[in-house]
């Protein structure tokens, strides 16, 4: 065992008398599932009768790009019958909303245990899964190492290393190489995630691209899609979702100026986190005014005098973003944070993924952003966080 390896196994046992607590707060916030916190300590299992593969994927668009592989799996394995573990209640709600009625009867959810030495080996006791995956970069010391002891092949699928993770890795190499050696094989996103992947000792390494390609667009009711676009009309939209905290004043604050060339703009903002609806609707009544501002859950529709409107709802992304015609993104300018997306719909804008100012002269005037304001910058993506 490496010295990174020995710090985490014993970092992990000297917390966990105090994770009970912090799961507790995170029930109280919503985070958590008040009745399950049991299975984040590697309780519960009900293991199936035949062989079970167990599939682990963080959050939600983890869980949704796990879908077309689940298919392929029960396809060619009709015994088989899955586990799979996510880290947040959306993704687990989500997830249960987009199962197939042919998966589901052999799809089994559970919260992944935290990464304490002991509650590793009581999910794995528990379950004795015949192999593990485990979703983009999901590095986890004492679960891999848990794994490798009882021999349980794992492999790592859709993995990305961002060139800043690559860097904070080369501080513990020793740790890194150990982990990235437990993997039978790695499918990487890209091929420069590939090369990080393999400079930090990961062995058998193949770039298959982006599993997210492969997933199903998000389900639409198409009563409910005419509906909205009836009441839409031919305004232009700007969506912004999966928001992160900080994230919605920056769009806000680019909306207010791209409404100097389209005043009739509606904004849709759809957090990553539901819960937070209200209190980014909060935000927004405070930049645009409370009348100007709609929320889906409270029974708002995107009327005349709407510029703001929340799809709080997972069930509302489809028609968030299935309306028809809309184009490819154009970027906005940011303050220091990254490219907003926007489009309008029902036009015939080309299809491109504009990057410079020089790239814009392909689209309407009308849609061309304003100048840039000083101390403005365009940056190509969200920062990570």
């Amino acid at each position: 065992m490496s010295l990174g390896g020995a710090v985490t196994h014993w970092a992990g046992a000297g917390l966990a008398p105090l994770l009970p607590f912090w799961l507790r707060l995170r029930a109280g916030r919503g985070k958590e599932i008040p009745e399950r916190l049991a299975e984040r300590r590697g309780a519960g299992a009900e293991r199936p009768e035949g062989p079970l593969l167990w599939l682990h994927a963080a959050s939600v668009g983890e869980s949704l790009s796990l879908l077309p592989l689940m298919a392929a799996l029960m396809e060619r394995r009709p015994a088989l019958r899955l586990l799979v573990t996510t880290g947040t209640v959306t993704a687990a709600t989500l997830l249960a909303q987009r199962l197939p009625p042919d998966l589901a009867g052999r799809v089994t959810h559970r919260f992944v245990p935290l990464d304490v030495p002991r509650w590793a080996e009581a999910f794995l006791d528990g379950w004795r899964p015949d192999g593990a995956i485990f979703v983009e970069s999901e590095l986890w010391p004492n679960m891999t190492a848990a794994l490798a002891r009882r021999g349980i092949p794992a492999v790592l699928v859709n993995a990305r290393m961002s060139p800043r993770s690559a860097r904070m890795w080369r501080w513990a190499p020793g740790l890194a190489r150990e982990i990235l050696s437990r993997f039978r094989l790695i499918f990487t996103q890209t091929e420069e995630d590939a090369a990080r992947l393999r400079a930090l000792g990961a062995g058998a390494v193949q770039s298959w691209g982006n599993l997210k390609a492969a997933a199903e667009p998000l389900p639409a009711d198409p009563v409910e899609l005419r509906r909205l676009c009836a009441l839409l009309g031919g305004r232009p939209v700007f969506l912004a979702a999966s928001t992160q905290p900080g994230e919605e004043a920056v769009v806000l604050e680019a909306a207010g100026l791209a409404r100097a060339n389209l005043p009739e703009l509606l904004t849709i903002i759809a957090p990553r986190h539901p819960e937070r609806g209200a209190e980014v609707a909060a935000l927004a009544a405070g930049t645009v005014g409370e009348a100007a501002v709609s929320r889906r859950a409270a029974g708002g529709q995107p009327g005349p005098g709407c510029r703001c409107m929340w799809p709080t709802r997972w069930a509302s992304w489809g028609c968030s973003s299935a309306w028809r015609g809309w184009p490819s993104s154009a970027p906005r300018w940011c303050p220091r944070a990254g490219t907003i997306r926007w489009s309008r719909r029902g036009s015939a804008a080309p299809s491109c993924s504009a990057r410079t100012p020089s790239m814009w002269r392909r689209w309407p005037a009308r849609w061309r952003p304003p100048a840039a304001p000083s101390g403005w910058r365009m940056a190509p993506r969200w920062p990570r966080r």
